[in-house]
């Protein structure tokens, strides 16, 4: 089945509402979800909206947090999260940063207590989009095994940056630390398509 843009958007925004998330943060999610997939990450796309459903629907997700912007001193602040909506903390925190680097010509801004935010490649884009530079990166959970290791021990902790150019196109770098970021895997799983030997380990590991 085929999609036009809005219909892919307003498919997985009218899910998220209908777990329980608020009109504004559904429909902030569902444009980075539809930014991801119109560029072929589809590891970041609809593949995560029945996921990011049950986690909302079961409470694991605040769906009317209190954001907090707090400055630590003139090109410094913390996004306080209150286990929001990633997507949405990320975005307001970026906007953040970005009007900060603007008075000030450069800014840091930690982000905390916040759901998984997909695709970090969005949040740099909107400060290249303001003929700004930007490096994101953030820690995930435990899932990568060490070479050589049987348990997993480090997160996919990705990161990206993104650079205006002398025209209009711009430079967005976005990846995972690992040998494939978890969401290729998820989306692999959900075509029901198999994955190579060297993207994960098992049981029967040599150990």
């Amino acid at each position: 089945m085929k999609l036009v843009r809005a219909e892919l958007k307003d498919l997985m925004k009218k899910k998220l509402m209908r777990a329980g998330l608020k009109e504004e943060h559904a429909d902030i999610t569902a444009e980075i979800l539809t930014w991801s997939d119109e560029r072929g990450y589809h590891s970041h796309g609809a593949v995560r909206v029945e996921y990011y459903s049950e986690r909302i629907s079961k409470g694991g997700i605040t769906v009317d947090p209190h954001f907090e912007f707090k400055e630590t001193g003139p090109c410094s602040a913390i996004f306080e999260g209150d286990n929001g909506c990633g997507y949405v903390a990320a975005t307001k925190a970026m906007e953040q940063a970005i009007e900060m680097a603007k008075k000030n010509g450069i800014a840091v801004v930690g982000v905390r207590n916040i759901s998984h935010s997909g695709a970090l490649g969005y949040y740099t884009e909107m400060a290249a989009d303001q003929n700004l530079v930007a490096i994101s990166f953030c820690q995930s959970d435990p899932m990568a095994v060490p070479t050589g290791g049987t348990e997993p021990y480090y997160g996919t902790n990705p990161i990206s940056f993104a650079a205006p150019t002398a025209d209009e196109r711009k430079v967005v770098f976005d990846m995972a630390t690992t040998v494939q970021a978890w969401g290729k895997i998820l989306d692999k799983r959900s075509r029901g398509e198999s994955i190579p030997d060297t993207w994960a380990v098992d049981e029967k590991v040599i150990r």
